[in-house]
């Protein structure tokens, strides 16, 4: 089962926040490799001149907090664990270990909303993004939004939203395809990061 992640996140960042935004400048452009010094100055001079601010959330806290991820988006989570359930005879919610998830401890509210609903936890290692193809999705979106002009958040989320509805089966595939080589270079034990040209 795979539930889509992705359009719950943008969706629930969608809604107007109910703590104030402060307006700010957006970060200067990082050089890439094929850029040159000149090239990366142009990119910062043109970005100070013609793009219009970004916002940040004021408060403490500017991520998912536990208490919204178990009130709005796991409900969500939890009903396609229960169909998929009841289709197929099994179902696995595989969460990252982000803090609002609730995998670290069993004392929070969504273990408890998890537990209520009989899901158990998958246990994973926390971090590996060499053989996470998602990462490499996010590197395609980062690139298809580097240079976009935007005029508000509102705007900005239209955009990433339709960056995500644009990437291809093909370029699905071909980050799920490099999989198994990315298993054979991480089981030698270097340490390395494992990178190509596609992330």
């Amino acid at each position: 089962m795979y539930c889509n992640t992705r359009d719950l996140w943008l969706n629930s960042y969608r809604q107007k926040p109910e703590i104030e935004l402060k307006q700010i400048y957006p970060f200067k452009p990082r050089k890439t490799k094929n850029q040159s010094i000149e090239e990366h100055q142009q990119e910062v001079r043109k970005r100070k001149a013609g793009k219009p601010p970004g916002y940040e959330l004021e408060g403490k806290g500017n991520g998912l907090s536990m208490k919204k991820y178990t009130e709005k988006i796991l409900p969500k989570y939890i009903q396609a664990v229960k169909t998929h359930k009841a289709r197929h005879g099994r179902a696995i919610l595989l969460e990252d270990n982000d803090p609002s998830h609730g995998t670290w401890r069993t004392d929070n509210l969504a273990y408890q909303a998890k537990k209520e609903a009989g899901i158990e936890p998958s246990k994973h290692t926390p971090e590996s993004p060499d053989l996470n193809a998602t990462e490499g999705l996010w590197s395609v979106i980062k690139q298809r939004l580097r240079d976009v002009e935007y005029r508000d958040e509102e705007d900005l989320m239209n955009k990433a939203n339709e960056a995500w509805r644009n990437i291809t089966q093909a370029e699905i595939r071909a980050r799920f395809d490099d999989l198994p080589r990315r298993c054979r270079i991480l089981a030698k034990g270097d340490g390395e990061r494992i990178r190509n040209k596609l992330w």
